[in-house]
């Protein structure tokens, strides 16, 4: 995968600041993480063993080298940024 640049004042202007924008990828990256590895769990978990053999009937390192082709969970969150796809709201304080 190629790196690309972004550039700095594209990603401040989809929140108030670079911070905050650095804030929200983290976020949303950590969630995206939560849920592959949730996916991930669920194929092995259907993976059943046969008995006489001692085998398993699905590969395991099949399925995990088919997550790992995918999008890293950080590119997929500045995606979702940079193509205003992700939504936040902020949280009022109260007095």
């Amino acid at each position: 995968m190629a790196v690309e640049t972004l550039k700095l004042d594209v990603i401040e202007s989809k929140a108030c600041n670079l911070y905050e924008a650095a804030m929200l990828i983290a976020k949303r990256a950590r969630q995206i993480n939560t849920e592959i590895n949730e996916q991930i769990k669920a194929h092995l978990g259907d993976i059943e063993i046969d008995e006489e053999s001692g085998e398993e009937s699905v590969d395991r390192e099949s399925i995990i080298s088919e997550f790992d082709k995918k999008a890293k969970p950080t590119s997929m969150a500045v995606e979702e940024l940079m193509n205003d796809k992700l939504e936040f709201k902020y949280v009022e304080e109260e007095d």
